[in-house]
């Protein structure tokens, strides 16, 4: 079937969605299919929680690998920093697959993830770069905070990059403060889903129905795929816009790109095993044969954000595994669970 690639709506993201109203009786193919409730009550409790946990563990196990570099500018320990950066990195993109909650309300992106402006980093580093968590988190632009700005430290000054010494002063100072807010910000959204902060219930009871403010389970699906919808609808452009500049340039897409889908596109994965079971076997079967696509396609290339320059070759396959599973998701899962498009990726912090 030929589809053509929707172009979202730009609005705020609504939590109160359309409750579904379809019965049994009306929708006898929907009969056998598990109840929204339980199925939502496994994701959150079987997927998201999980993960956010795995996200807060792994910034700590990252700061206590910056600790060791800064105290000890080794090539052992720079490679120990190098691989819980990856793990770090892939489990906050990985939980920002379905950014609900917590993280979107607190607008975590813009702490965590926001695309380093290495410039700007460099010109910090020249004069008087931010020494401590509370500065980072407050007094410095989203550019130069983050996994990204994590990255860039890590990798080393550009003129020495093989030089485990250049971490000593300045540049470890600022890499740890950088470090401290996300062991920070991951700790409270994790908590946040566990056991609630300032006074707000846990949000695992909100988004599996419980208490004062519960969300119905069908707001809770809408937002899932909603932001699927957007992410994919994100990327499917920056893949676009790559695919057609100069075959003769470099791909105009990093490591740190395709690292970051491949991540987001793991944590889909995760969210397809109940939600699946919402869907018809053959739609889920095409669903998660399109991730399964993509991270076949990323498979040598996503496994550091700073490794493997992407080939133009490369850059076309992914666009187009992409751009079929935005189809498949956006048009043919939008309508089997009856959801409602309400944002685009014009929305919010990417």
């Amino acid at each position: 079937m030929n589809r053509r690639l929707i172009a979202l709506p730009a609005a705020v993201l609504a939590m109160s969605m359309v409750a579904s109203c379809s019965s049994s009786a009306d929708s006898p193919k929907t009969a056998s299919k598990p109840d929204r409730k339980a199925v939502v009550t496994e994701l959150v409790d079987k997927v998201i929680v999980p993960a956010n946990e795995r996200a807060a563990s792994t910034a700590k196990a990252l700061s206590t690998a910056v600790d060791a570099l800064c105290a000890s500018p080794t090539a052992a320990n720079h490679a120990a920093a190098d691989a819980a950066l990856s793990t770090g990195f892939a489990a906050w993109k990985y939980v920002d697959s379905f950014d609900i909650g917590p993280a979107m309300k607190r607008r975590s992106a813009s702490v965590m993830s926001y695309a380093v402006d290495p410039q700007k980093v460099d010109t910090s580093l020249a004069s008087t770069p931010p020494t401590d968590a509370l500065t980072v988190r407050n007094r410095t632009s989203s550019s130069l905070r983050g996994y990204g700005a994590a990255t860039y430290l890590l990798a080393g000054d550009p003129a020495a990059p093989d030089d485990p010494a250049a971490f000593a002063g300045p540049r470890c100072a600022y890499l740890s403060a950088v470090v401290d807010v996300l062991v920070d910000e991951t700790s409270i959204i994790s908590t946040a889903w566990t056991d609630g902060v300032d006074g707000t219930p846990a949000y695992r009871e909100t988004a599996t129905g419980e208490g004062a403010g519960a969300l119905s389970s069908t707001a809770v699906i809408d937002a899932l795929v909603n932001m699927q919808v957007n992410q994919l609808e994100a990327t499917a452009k920056q893949l676009t816009a790559s695919a057609e500049a100069d075959p003769e340039q470099p791909a105009d897409l990093t490591p740190y790109d395709l690292f970051q889908v491949a991540a987001q596109v793991t944590g889909m994965q995760a969210v397809y095993g109940p939600l699946g079971s919402l869907l018809d076997a053959e739609l889920a079967a095409e669903v998660r044969a399109g991730l399964d696509k993509i991270t076949a396609v990323l498979a040598e290339t996503s496994k550091a954000p700073v490794a493997g320059q992407p080939t133009p070759s490369l850059v076309k396959d992914l666009e187009s595994a992409v751009t079929d599973l935005h189809l498949t998701i956006g048009t043919d899962v939008v309508s089997a669970l009856d959801v409602t498009i309400s944002f685009s990726d014009n929305d919010g912090d990417s």
